[in-house]
């Protein structure tokens, strides 16, 4: 699959997933689901903004630590990174942490949109140095089938090589 050229991701196998044909098409964002659900789906948005200064330092310092889950503090210090997930009337977490993944320090979370009830697992990647621009990658899915597929779903973020 070709992803925009300002991705962290080199490759990634999305075998037995399609492209939305409704994806956006202008470089930031990419949609796809499985056949057999298409309310189960890999969600890939490049943020087209760079992060203010002090969000960057932040975002920045944040990954450069060893794999843990975050403070209240650390979850205040990246709210530019977390955008509406940082949201309790929007998003509730059961999970965020960091990990290395394949290699490379990620931002984790895991919860659930509390109006739509679509539980979501994604990680947000710093695309550079400095931590200047994220890339996130989400796997959403209905409440109700969210543990059905989310070894598929895995399955593809295991599967990601970074440039």
């Amino acid at each position: 699959m070709k992803l925009p050229e300002q991705s962290a991701i080199k490759s990634i196998d999305l075998t037995g997933w399609e492209r939305d044909p409704d994806t956006h098409v202008d470089g930031r964002a990419l949609n796809f689901h499985l056949p057999e659900a298409s309310k189960v789906q890999l969600i890939f948005h490049y943020r087209d903004r760079s992060l203010d200064a002090d969000s960057q330092r932040s975002f920045a310092k944040l990954l450069s630590k060893p794999a843990h889950e975050l403070t209240l503090q650390e979850r205040e210090e990246i709210e530019m990174v977390l955008r509406y997930v940082s949201e309790p009337e929007y998003f509730g977490f059961s999970n965020i942490r960091t990990e290395t993944l394949n290699g490379k320090m990620v931002l984790l979370i895991e919860g659930i949109w509390k109006k739509s009830r679509l539980s979501t697992y994604g990680i947000f990647v710093s695309t550079d140095a400095n931590a200047s621009a994220v890339e996130e990658i989400h796997f959403v899915a209905p409440h109700t089938t969210f543990q059905q597929f989310s070894a598929k779903a895995k399955q593809a973020f295991n599967s990601i090589t970074w440039k």
